[in-house]
């Protein structure tokens, strides 16, 4: 058995590729990779609540310790402002993780990720699903629930997926308008096999074959059998152009704090995604198993029915949308907007890098270059202490 390692990757803004041939070129550099694969992988994205709390926090600590009564005057705006922010949306915290069960170096295995998914890849250990100790509760429905005092714990269910219509996904349908529901989820791209080139061609030129003889038998037709054979031809093609056949099994873990919110959750998740694949909910030790599709846990191991789906490279790729929705990262360093496309504060520190702290701004006279900078450097004083001289040169 090949040694599993695991990597975190930062999710990124897909709005920044939105183009046509922005978002073709990020398909193919996904697919490029998941052509590689000869090893099980599996891809999870985590969406927890998050909040501004740690920000609000901060500046509180630095309104109490600084004797600028110019600075405490703005570090309280700035808090205020961050409070009206929190109390006014529901904010929810991103983070993406591949494990690959494989005897290369990892380091080389993390470069040749953050080369091809454009974002920085570090080897880490994944978060756990959820703290404490849970148990399988059977009414009104199957979930999970926290044994012991709950603390404000969730309740959990888990769905899988059974079958797929990939041909008519794209980067921006189906996965990505489930982290788009706003509450917390988590998805799982299990990956258990990988096919050799040959063995893929020999396999569905096998399934063809068979039905090919089925319908030969059948006295009417069969639309659902023919469309499967077309598929099966096509996924022929885009292998012998130099695409791998990849077994699929998608999982999502959903959570609530209470019955009747977690069954409504349960149900918008299973109507957003039923026209691209079909969910199951699964229930007694089933459930318990399934937990392991979101964590290191290799397929064998987890010995839950076969329910994988052929899909090849290029769309396998698709399936990784969730690394372009970005949601609300760390509040470490200053906010400098909001997301392209979301309702989150950006956030960064120019500080953190010693050796790059100068920043070139461009952009047409009159968008407001000047007054953005301003803005910038006077949260920079107040929340950092950098005093600043701001030179406008006009007419130049």
């Amino acid at each position: 058995m090949s040694d599993l390692q695991t990597f975190l990757i930062e999710p990124f803004d897909i709005m920044l590729h939105a183009t046509e041939e922005g978002v073709n070129a990020l398909q193919a550099r996904f697919a490029t990779w998941l052509r590689t694969l000869s090893t099980p992988a599996r891809f999870v994205c985590w969406q927890m609540p998050a909040t501004l709390d740690e920000k609000i926090n901060l500046l509180s600590r630095t309104n109490r310790e600084s004797d600028d009564a110019q600075r405490k005057t703005l570090l309280m705006e700035y808090r205020r402002h961050y409070e009206q922010l929190d109390d006014n949306a529901e904010y929810q915290r991103a983070l993406c993780g591949i494990a690959v069960w494989s005897d290369q170096n990892p380091r080389a295995l993390a470069g040749g990720m953050a080369s091809s998914f454009d974002s920085p890849v570090i080897e880490g250990t994944w978060p756990a699903l959820f703290e404490g100790n849970y148990e399988i509760r059977e009414t009104p429905f199957w979930h999970l629930a926290p044994v012991g005092r709950p603390g404000g714990r969730p309740l959990w269910v888990i769905l899988n997926s059974y079958e797929f219509a990939p041909a008519t996904w794209n980067f921006f349908r189906p996965l990505p308008p489930l982290l788009r529901l706003n509450f917390p989820l988590a998805l799982s791209v299990d990956i258990p096999k990988t096919y050799e080139r040959n063995n893929a061609i020999d396999a569905l030129e096998g399934i063809i074959q068979a039905y090919d003889v089925h319908l030969s038998g059948m006295r009417g037709e069969d639309s659902r059998l023919v469309q499967r054979m077309a598929d099966c031809r096509k996924t022929l093609q885009e292998i012998n152009a130099g695409d791998a056949l990849h077994m699929v099994q998608l999982s999502i873990a959903i959570a609530a704090d209470d019955l009747p919110t977690l069954k409504e959750r349960m149900q918008a998740v299973i109507n957003e995604t039923k026209a691209w694949f079909s969910l199951r909910q699964e229930v007694g030790e089933l459930l318990s198993r399934s937990l392991g599709f979101f964590s290191a846990k290799a397929t064998k191991d987890i010995g839950l029915p076969n329910t994988t789906w052929p899909v090849v490279s290029r769309e396998l790729s698709l399936m990784m949308s969730p690394l372009g929705y970005r949601k609300l990262s760390a509040t470490d360093g200053v906010l400098r907007g909001e997301a392209v496309g979301a309702s989150y504060p950006m956030f960064h520190n120019s500080w953190r890098d010693k050796r790059a702290t100068h920043e070139i701004w461009v952009g047409v006279s009159g968008f407001g270059k000047t007054f953005a900078c301003s803005c910038y450097l006077t949260r920079e004083y107040a929340e950092n202490g950098i005093p600043f001289d701001l030179l406008a040169l006009r007419g130049g």
